[in-house]
């Protein structure tokens, strides 16, 4: 939701002059948007929503962080709001208003709107929208237009410098717990089997490996859900980091199933649910794109493995110290039972 409702804007590295860019602009009907104070940038609108006065003002409040405060009288601003955008190019001794040679039009914004616009820092060239539904669809279009003069910079960004600050310190925040999520479950594993555990009574024993078992589980189904939760908040570079961080969470869940857990009768275990749409949701192409070609082949077998060991078969033998600790050699051995609450394989 945070993106939604902030990451307006996208930002755009030129690979021409911007004297150049100025003349794609006026080339693509583009106009320029005049406000009644002296600015660091140039700011343009497609000329179709030109005599679209609302948008307009719409466009320049979601640029300050402002909700839209007008009425949507006119019958084509529903048609327009999903083709509407604004431009803001950076001035500098090159470029300013008495460079354009295309149409002006004059916007009388408020002072609220016009002290925010004096606060925006822009750095190249930013492409705004109302809503991030449109964003991207629009940004194509975009960059269609302009050809090879632009390139996308950054694809979802929020055009206010305090707001865009913010949202990066807790992106960075949210990476760094998803890191000590999964730290904390491999330690969680590895400080499970300890020698003691075989001096306890069985009763006792079997007790805390119950409790192990449940914990591990709801640990994973919380990191499950904090990946998919952490997709929706990050993008750029980070969503390339998270995607990477997503194949080596599912592996690490896949090994202790693997190493840790009996094998399956024949039946799907409900626990394992979360698990295995994890699973599918790491399994996306722009996921998998990310793994060499070897290391693609292995992990597709590791999930194969996997699943034939989750499932298993109607045949297969219980074994003898199945969710005990009665093996001299406690380290590494118990093997979890499959638990009681299963379904049929569908």
């Amino acid at each position: 939701m945070l993106r939604n409702d902030l990451e307006l804007a996208a930002s755009y590295k030129m690979n021409v002059s911007k004297i150049e860019i100025i003349s794609k602009l006026e080339e693509m009907k583009h106009v320029l948007v005049s406000v009644p104070l002296s600015l660091s940038y140039l700011i343009f609108i497609p000329e179709r929503i030109l005599k679209n006065q609302n948008l307009i003002l719409q466009l320049l409040n979601v640029t300050c962080g402002k909700e839209d405060c007008y009425s949507h009288t006119d019958p084509t601003h529903d048609q327009d709001i999903n083709r509407g955008y604004l431009l803001m190019l950076q001035c500098d001794n090159d470029v300013n208003k008495q460079s354009w040679k295309g149409s002006t039009v004059h916007v009388d914004a408020t002072a609220q709107t016009a002290i925010a616009l004096s606060h925006i820092a822009v750095d190249s060239l930013m492409l705004v929208v109302t809503h991030s539904s449109v964003l991207n669809a629009i940004q194509e279009e975009f960059s269609k237009l302009m050809d090879t003069t632009v390139e996308v910079f950054q694809e979802q960004i929020s055009c206010h410098q305090a707001i865009s600050e913010s949202l990066a310190e807790l992106k960075a925040t949210a990476m760094h717990l998803r890191q000590n999520i999964s730290s904390t479950l491999l330690q969680l594993k590895e400080k499970l089997y300890f020698v003691e555990i075989n001096k306890m009574d069985t009763k006792e024993r079997n007790h805390l490996l119950g409790l192990y078992c449940v914990t591990i589980i709801k640990g994973y189904n919380f990191g499950f859900e904090y990946h998919r939760e952490l997709q929706r908040l990050v993008s750029d570079e980070q969503k390339i980091e998270l995607g990477k961080c997503m194949i080596s969470f599912a592996r690490e869940w896949m090994n202790f199933i693997s190493e840790k857990w009996e094998k399956g009768r024949g039946r799907r275990p409900t626990w394992a649910n979360q698990g295995l749409e994890f699973l599918v949701s790491v399994c996306d192409p722009k996921i998998m794109e990310l793994l060499p070609e070897s290391e693609f082949s292995v992990f597709i077998s590791d999930i194969k493995n996997c699943l034939d060991h989750i499932v298993g078969r109607s045949n297969t033998v219980r074994s003898p110290t199945s969710g005990s600790a009665t093996s001299p050699d406690v380290y590494g051995y118990t093997r979890f039972p499959s638990v009681e609450e299963t379904r049929p394989l569908v």
